[in-house]
């Protein structure tokens, strides 16, 4: 593994309190996040699950060996230790933290799984959002950047947005958002030679960093958006209060064979059309894209395509 980005099991998943130990709806919680094979189990955490299980008593409906299927995915996958230590806000750690069905003592060993990860590495915790009702970090204190900038929810969440912190304190510019664009955009998919004509689609000197928002809101938000809206003025308006332009392509394109040939790209083996496209400048950098099943498509990225 590398150390980009290290997403870390909350102890709260891990470690019940005395009234749930016997709750069949704990383990099937734990269950469901161990099918995930990119989460890891701190030091501390890996100890107390040690001491749990010498001790554990029966659970109504999960029989033995699924105890030991479900702990048995995650003993084997500890987290990384790292020397020095990550350094840990005492002050702002851990004060929005609630037990849901945790032991109260979850969140001092996750702080101690959390000060012995790697501090170059951007951390995502997957937990119960149940159990934060506050803030984990206070923005406005430095010494909470070493916090993790990500909670995972559910199980089908991505880390993409620490990916993108990650990203953010490195030197960076358009080859490595191309190298890691599988994880800064987990729901985008790139035709081959997407990324050719990248630098085209930033005129006059324009940051990066524009075209990361552009992606990471069509990432986050256009599958939604389409799901809910079939309107084009309610697309266009939608992702514009993200602070993205876009729009369908005029009629006019549309009865230019050349041009909507220009359009076509194969991605992940099939041939989609790209007849949306958001702007980077009113005139110059287009990012080319479909929406298809829940995904973003995205065919090229360029300065403009024919009219």
């Amino acid at each position: 593994m590398t150390n980009e980005v290290l997403s870390i099991l909350d102890p709260e998943l891990v470690i019940p309190s005395e009234h749930s130990i016997s709750s069949l709806e704990f383990w099937r919680r734990l269950d469901a996040w161990t099918a995930r094979r990119d989460q890891y189990i701190g030091l501390q955490t890996l100890v107390a699950l040690g001491e749990l299980l010498g001790s554990m008593p029966p659970v109504n409906g999960l029989p033995k060996y699924d105890l030991y299927r479900i702990t048995g995915r995650i003993v084997s996958r500890p987290a990384p230790a790292s020397d020095p230590a990550r350094a840990i806000c005492e002050r702002h750690f851990g004060a929005g933290y609630s037990p849901f069905w945790g032991d109260p003592g979850n969140v001092a060993r996750l702080a101690t799984d959390i000060g012995s990860t790697d501090a170059k590495a951007e951390l995502a915790l997957a937990t119960d959002l149940r159990a934060w009702p506050g803030e984990s970090s206070d923005p406005t204190c430095s010494a909470c950047a070493t916090a993790p900038s990500q909670l995972l929810g559910t199980p089908g969440d991505d880390p993409s947005l620490s990916w993108r912190a990650w990203l953010s304190r490195q030197p960076w510019g358009l080859p490595e958002m191309e190298v890691h664009a599988e994880d800064l955009f987990p729901r985008v998919r790139f035709a081959a030679g997407a990324w050719t004509r990248a630098k085209d689609a930033l005129p006059h000197s324009t940051s990066p960093a524009v075209l990361l928002h552009h992606l990471a809101v069509l990432n986050d938000h256009a599958p939604r958006i389409w799901r809910d809206h079939v309107d084009t003025r309610m697309r266009e308006q939608q992702l514009g209060s993200l602070g993205v332009a876009a729009s369908l392509d005029s009629p006019s394109t549309h009865k230019n064979k050349a041009a909507m040939d220009e359009r076509k790209f194969v991605v992940d083996g099939t041939t989609v059309t790209c007849e949306w496209h958001t702007k980077i400048t009113p005139t110059e950098g287009r990012v080319h894209f479909t929406v298809q099943n829940d995904q973003v498509l995205v065919g090229t990225i360029t300065d403009h395509l024919m009219t």
